[in-house]
């Protein structure tokens, strides 16, 4: 009853009060107030990318309700519902629900949103790891891309990359250290070098030659207390000579990537979109509310 009462009292919302349009399909509910094609391929990707995450823990994903994903329009609507200043898209769990949020969702802007997807993974996964871990993995599966041999991951983020190449590395104790309260998280060059970093060591470890068999389960193995002698134990290296490797990692010219298998046949039809009822389209935004603890958007 009492989300239902707010879902009405949302309906005087200015954004809930626009036409939406609903897009379902088995494990995603994706809403917008966009473009209705861009949102029938955008649920077709992410079922693809769902398959590639179930094993990750097919029990908790196969008995998860559907992931919300919200796509505004433009950027004055999205600022309305942004938690923080700093948030490209983000990634919220509450009482209503698992919701992903972004804006103008396309092929072009998918990396923001397979990120924020990744940490529901994470989560539904019950892994417990470190923020650099956390974001590490987001950022190294953000640019991921479907091909019709399967699913190519580790294409480096040009942005993070470059960052990296002219700045100097955080030492491993204190990138394990950091937490989503540290100050970092409130200045944008500090929280940008503490991503590009997590996905560079990510990256290292995952798929270069000289880490990747050492580390085949490098997240779980790291879940139990320090994470900095957990990776010294597994790779059989000091962090310092890890980060004298990473150095030499972020300026080579060529990294690898990889093809993992799989057939996406059961996705090429796009599903259908319907315009969304005032209510679904207030339930919704209430329940995304609802989850940053906040009673109403910005105005």
């Amino acid at each position: 009853m009492k989300l239902l009462g707010l879902a009405l009292m949302a309906v005087g919302f200015g954004t809930a009060a626009e036409q939406w349009t609903i897009v379902e399909s088995p494990h995603f509910e994706l809403y917008t107030s966009g473009d209705a094609k861009a949102a029938r391929e955008t649920i077709v990707f992410f079922e693809q990318v769902h398959d590639l995450f179930a094993s990750w823990n097919a029990k908790e994903q196969a008995a998860a309700p559907r992931v919300k994903i919200i796509v505004f329009q433009d950027e004055a609507e999205y600022r309305r519902y942004q938690p923080n200043q700093l948030a490209a898209a983000f990634f919220l769990s509450g009482v209503a629900g698992d919701f992903i949020v972004t804006r103008s969702l396309n092929r072009d802007t998918y990396p923001v949103a397979v990120h924020e997807y990744v940490h529901l993974v994470v989560k539904r996964s019950g892994l417990r790891i470190t923020t650099a871990m956390n974001e590490g993995l987001a950022e190294f599966y953000s640019t991921l891309k479907v091909t019709k041999a399967g699913i190519e991951i580790g294409t480096p983020p040009v942005a993070r990359l470059l960052a990296l190449r002219y700045s100097t590395l955080i030492p491993l104790d204190v990138l394990f250290s950091v937490s989503t309260r540290s100050p970092i998280y409130r200045d944008r060059a500090q929280v940008d070098a503490f991503y590009a970093e997590s996905w560079a060591l990510t990256h290292m470890l995952l798929l270069s030659p000289e880490y990747r068999d050492k580390t085949t389960s490098y997240a779980r193995d790291m879940q139990a207390g320090d994470p900095v002698a957990a990776l010294e134990r597994i790779t059989g290296k000091t962090s310092a000579q890890i980060l004298a490797d990473l150095h030499h990692y972020v300026h080579r010219d060529r990294f690898v990537t990889a093809l993992l298998d799989g057939t996406w046949e059961e996705h090429r039809v796009l599903p259908e979109a319907r315009p969304a009822t005032a209510l679904e389209s207030s339930a919704a935004l209430t329940g995304l509310l609802e989850s940053e603890g906040r009673r109403g958007p910005r105005q």
